[in-house]
């Protein structure tokens, strides 16, 4: 809609076809990270200004100024902006509650290890990560910017924020006091990913295009 929008509308010659990701046989586990008295919140994606990662980091203080110690976040990734993001962290002094964990072997491991999800971004269209953390089984929390409002109905799949510190820290904090409605989330997402975000999906909706064309 946003590239019609700048382009003008020639809805007959643009078909949106969404990124698909492999889903396999199993079902997530649901449950949360199990680590008592702490609610970890896991946020994965190439470190640059885009991504929002310095609006998470200090959402997460913003929580934690407010009271809420047992949030952790831990951020997985590599990029030119690790180093600024690790100035942040230290300049606000959470630095026993936000931990840069590097580049993620094990992206489906890791985002079970935590609560929740955030992807925090500024601007994107149609990432992997919160369809990535679906998959996992865990609530995804993601900016309502480029191609995430087609992914994530706000409070049914996910939940939307807007790209500011203060909205990111009042939706982590609604999922850090409802684990009914992080549950809710979970299961709702992965339903949706695998009805509309497979790679069974993905070739479908491509397999359409072609046709629709030839015809």
């Amino acid at each position: 809609e946003q590239f019609i929008k700048i382009f003008g509308r020639h809805d007959k010659r643009f078909f949106v076809n969404h990124n698909g990701i492999h889903i396999g046989t199993m079902a997530p586990n649901l449950s949360t990270s199990g680590k008592p008295g702490r609610f970890i919140v896991g946020a994965f994606g190439r470190l640059e200004s885009a991504k929002g990662f310095d609006l998470l980091i200090q959402a997460i203080h913003i929580l934690l100024e407010a009271g809420f110690r047992e949030v952790q976040c831990r951020i997985f990734g590599e990029g030119p902006s690790f180093k600024d993001l690790n100035d942040l962290i230290n300049s606000l002094g959470i630095s026993n509650h936000v931990t840069m964990m590097g580049y993620s072997k094990d992206v489906s491991g890791d985002m079970a290890g935590c609560d929740i999800v955030v992807h925090p971004s500024r601007f994107d269209s149609m990432p992997y990560v919160p369809l990535e953390a679906m998959r996992a089984g865990r609530a995804v929390i993601a900016t309502g910017i480029g191609g995430l409002p087609e992914l994530i109905f706000d409070h049914h799949n996910g939940l939307l924020a807007k790209p500011e510190p203060e909205d990111l820290a009042r939706q982590i904090q609604l999922l850090l006091w409802n684990q009914q409605l992080r549950l809710k989330l979970a299961k709702n997402g992965f339903a949706r990913i695998k009805q509309y975000f497979s790679i069974e999906a993905m070739l479908e909706k491509l397999d359409s295009i072609y046709q629709s064309l030839v015809d």
